[in-house]
């Protein structure tokens, strides 16, 4: 198996560097391993971002599924790519909580605190955005059809 480097940029962040890769130096070694083979094999998934100390999810709606990809330049970290892309932002490899297959919805990796969030469905008739979806009891969004609060639902659930 291989070693990590501790690796730093010009701004004194420290990374630990695995198979020219560098990830935040607070990533789990396991999460580093499941990330790499992922960038390697270019399976899409389904990363869900949050506080590694409570497993609390953001709920994040953008950015968040796609295959692990990598930056250029000397200091080469992670990235969440759009299928059938090579590019895309960053991805906080500190604070990931869940990998999952979009394929498959296998969980690959998962933080020991992980929480998933309650993603609720309320018809409310009171303007023409009669369907609410909650998360975690918190009004998130509003749509216009049951069908809309339906696909959001899934997205983030």
């Amino acid at each position: 198996m291989k070693t990590f480097e501790i690796v730093t940029d010009s701004s004194n962040r420290k990374y630990k560097k695995y198979n020219d890769t560098c990830y935040y130096e607070n990533t789990p070694e396991s999460l580093i391993y499941t990330l790499d083979a992922l960038r390697e094999n270019g399976r899409n998934v389904k990363v869900y971002l949050g506080d590694r100390e409570t497993g609390k999810v953001w709920n994040e709606e953008h950015d968040r599924m796609g295959h692990i990809g990598r930056s250029t330049g000397s200091i080469k970290i992670p990235l969440i790519c759009h299928p059938l892309s090579y590019g895309g932002p960053a991805l906080l490899s500190d604070s990931v909580l869940k990998v999952m297959a979009i394929d498959n919805k296998s969980v690959l990796w998962q933080n020991d605190k992980f929480i998933k969030p309650e993603v609720t469905i309320k018809y409310r008739p009171l303007n023409k955005y009669k369907w609410q979806v909650y998360i975690d009891g918190e009004l998130y969004g509003k749509c216009k059809t049951e069908r809309q609060a339906k696909l959001l639902r899934t997205k983030m659930s």
